[in-house]
């Protein structure tokens, strides 16, 4: 009896498959260090928000200072415009020197100049403002709160801990030490057999039993390629610890320093704002009223003034250092301070 044309396909057909099974362990660590390496891109991220916020900070910073320079400069201008009338009120009854009064003038010259410089700095700072928060050039400049020395009273221990938990840089530091810590264990896992297991079936039809055949085989890896990734994953680990403890040591490092600024320029606005600006300006104030009663020449009522600039221009200098380094602590401890 002739087989149907179906029966005499399906004859002697056959199936067969095959599969791999990683020893036990390797797909797991595989995956951790995949996900090590998404941790160490996450921590990048952080390092690179925290950049920008610094830049952002210190932009806002500079902006303040500029124009707490600009009004300061004005005033003295103003100050000065005032010496410059009654010396030249003066000159014109016979009284006092030309080279006097040419002398102040290039005094008001020198502080035009200053006021345009910072007028350029404060353009500038703008500028890269709006740039960094991706905001066009013709909107709306910002207007920052004057300018003052923010409290600080924090434990350096306390900051020192923040920055070991926190700091952006030093969490990818940790997050690549982990990931090289994963390789190797997974290159020392690859050492490893894996195993192959196969099976064939083969259907007959009517006239005989069908046949099944199952397969396994060890696959041993080559072991002078998995010494090899050994000893490269080693060297990486080692390298990333080493990495991580330099950084902690300059951090710190950095940390201390920019403490260190932040108390001495504390001190130093203290000194600025309860003694020597207003000594200078009381100072001035009787130079001036000594010359505008024909006790005094206008040479002490200058340098009085002068003085009272320089020491505004250190203290707004000494201000501008002490809140940049606050920032900057900011951004190495993760703590909002400002």
């Amino acid at each position: 009896m002739s087989l149907s044309p179906l029966k005499q396909l399906a004859k002697g057909y056959v199936l067969r498959g095959q599969g791999q099974l990683p020893y036990p362990g390797k797909l797991r660590l595989r995956g951790e260090v995949a996900h090590r390496e998404m941790e160490t891109q996450k921590a990048s991220v952080a390092v690179t928000r925290s950049s920008v916020a610094e830049q952002v900070k210190l932009l806002y910073l500079q902006v303040a200072y500029s124009t707490s320079a600009i009004a300061y400069l004005d005033r003295i201008d103003s100050l000065l415009q005032s010496v410059i009338k009654d010396a030249l009120s003066q000159y014109a009854l016979g009284k006092g020197s030309q080279s006097a009064v040419i002398k102040a003038q290039m005094e008001r010259t020198q502080i035009l100049r200053q006021d345009t410089m910072h007028n350029q700095e404060l353009w500038q700072a703008q500028a890269r403002i709006k740039q960094l928060l991706h905001r066009t050039q013709d909107s709306p400049d910002i207007y920052p709160d004057r300018l003052t020395a923010t409290p600080f009273e924090i434990a350096p221990q306390e900051l020192q801990s923040k920055l070991r938990a926190i700091n952006p840089t030093l969490m990818v530091d940790a997050a690549a030490l982990d990931k090289q810590k994963a390789q190797l264990a997974s290159a020392k896992r690859e050492g490893r057999p894996d195993f192959n297991i196969g099976y064939t079936f083969q259907f007959t039809g009517e006239d005989c039993r069908n046949r099944y055949m199952f397969s396994a085989e060890i696959r041993l890896p080559n072991r002078r390629r998995v010494e090899a990734e050994i000893a490269q994953a080693t060297e990486l680990e080692t390298r990333a610890r080493r990495e991580m403890d330099s950084d902690v040591q300059q951090k710190l490092a950095d940390l201390q320093e920019q403490y260190i600024v932040v108390k001495s320029t504390a001190e130093l606005l203290n000194e600025y704002k309860e003694g020597l600006i207003p000594q200078a300006e009381a100072v001035f104030n009787s130079e001036q009223s000594a010359y505008q009663s024909n006790k005094q020449e206008l040479s002490p009522v200058l340098s009085a003034l002068l003085d009272i600039l320089t020491l505004e221009s250190d203290y707004q200098q000494a201000l501008l250092d002490h809140e940049a380094a606050l920032v900057r602590i900011e951004t190495l401890t993760g703590r909002t301070i400002r």
